[in-house]
């Protein structure tokens, strides 16, 4: 009677490893697809803003697309004219 206890908490033991196996593969698949998701849409967003770049640029508005430039006017508080000299 002792072994048959026995050998019904090894197979319940074992059938819980087994469940906890799957929940992990099933998380690991999960997060897989969501990162693989998440890179396509990085890829569209940057497509998206170097073809914004690219408009900015044409149109004579390609300071705006400077980021350093606007970095420098962020951190010196300084403003540009439309001929792109600064003014204080």
């Amino acid at each position: 009677m002792n072994r048959s206890k026995k050998e019904a908490r090894i197979e319940s033991r074992v059938m819980l490893i087994g469940i906890a196996g799957l929940i992990l593969v099933f998380i690991t698949s999960l997060v897989f697809i969501v990162s693989a998701l998440t890179s396509d849409d990085k890829t569209a967003l940057q497509n998206e803003l170097n073809n914004l770049t690219l408009k900015l640029s044409s149109q004579g508005y390609d300071w705006l697309a400077d980021y350093s430039m606007l970095k420098l006017i962020n951190t010196d508080n300084l403003m540009l004219s439309n001929d792109n000299k600064m003014l204080t």
